[in-house]
């Protein structure tokens, strides 16, 4: 039996079960933990058809909600990356937990009225505690949320997907620092033909100075890869309210790799950091999806 558990593949088997008895007790109120948060945007989602499962992702395990089946049209997916989430309790106290209250990358995910498959990762460490299967500590929440160790997993995991299900058009959809971390995916990752991001700080470290924060400094800059991102179509949505991450903190990113007119930043002027943007997501998909189909595609 020791042995049995110690294989990959009893491990996975193992860690499903418990992750769908979490998720069970989740929905019926009863479970404890992470999972409290969230509670209502999971139970939606599963009462929509969508299907909440681990997935391995290099050292860490990601919660993972997937759309119902879309006949047709199983070659288009889109990938929705969630927010930082809970990172900080206070300014200089990290979250014991980063999992967020109130996941709008998953709203996103369930508000997005195209069609094709659609697919919402958590971060690392969200919704999911630490073991054996997810060597997330606090840094993979702060300092070294985009380091190379999770850019690499989320690359590797996206190209496993894609290639396993024939994807042929790969879409990411950041909110806030998912938006980050979609684009540090984008370029090393040939599959994705367009991102787009919800209030994002793209220029993390103009963010940081801005905000009087400390630098991200075990984190990767997208503006180091701006040859790669520049030739990637790209939304950029930003709220005229926002003062977490305020409109004018993505300029030089914009200026950076707007080459070819395949970037674009969409004001709206309402709209703060955490509201309203899954309200109004039918509609700006749809602004998001008609700027993507104008440009030109990706350099390959």
């Amino acid at each position: 039996m020791t042995r049995l558990l110690a294989s990959g593949r009893a491990r996975t088997i193992v860690l499903a079960l418990l992750f769908y008895v979490s998720v069970i007790g989740l929905l019926d109120g009863c479970a404890g933990g992470p999972f409290d948060r969230g509670r209502s945007a999971l139970r939606a989602a599963t009462e929509a058809g969508w299907r909440p499962r681990p997935l391995a992702a290099g050292p860490f395990t990601l919660l993972a909600v997937a759309s119902p089946d879309a006949p047709g049209a199983r070659s288009i997916l889109r990938v929705y990356i969630e927010g930082d989430g809970l990172a900080w309790a206070s300014r200089t106290r990290p979250a014991l937990d980063p999992t967020p209250h109130d996941p709008i990358g998953l709203r996103l995910a369930l508000a997005d009225p195209a069609p094709g498959r659609r697919l919402y990762l958590a971060r690392p460490c969200q919704f999911i505690e630490a073991g054996p299967d997810n060597a997330c500590a606090t840094p993979h929440w702060t300092s070294h949320r985009f380091s190379a160790e999770v850019v690499d997993a989320y690359a590797a995991l996206l190209d496993r997907l894609a290639r396993r299900g024939n994807v042929q058009s790969l879409t990411l959809v950041g909110y806030s620092g998912g938006g980050v971390l979609a684009t540090l995916i984008a370029a090393r990752l040939q599959a994705v033909d367009a991102v787009v991001t919800v209030a994002a700080p793209v220029d993390h470290d103009l963010w940081s100075r801005h905000h009087r924060v400390s630098p991200l400094v075990g984190s990767l800059d997208p503006l180091n890869n701006d040859a790669a991102l520049a030739g990637i179509p790209q939304v950029h949505f930003l709220g005229g309210a926002d003062t977490i991450v305020p409109p004018g903190l993505i300029d030089r990113y914009q200026a950076r790799v707007a080459a070819g007119g395949r970037t674009a930043q969409v004001l709206v002027p309402e709209a703060s950091h955490g509201c309203c943007w899954a309200e109004r997501w039918p509609a700006l998909w749809r602004r998001a999806a008609s700027a993507i189909a104008s440009v030109p595609p990706r350099r390959r």
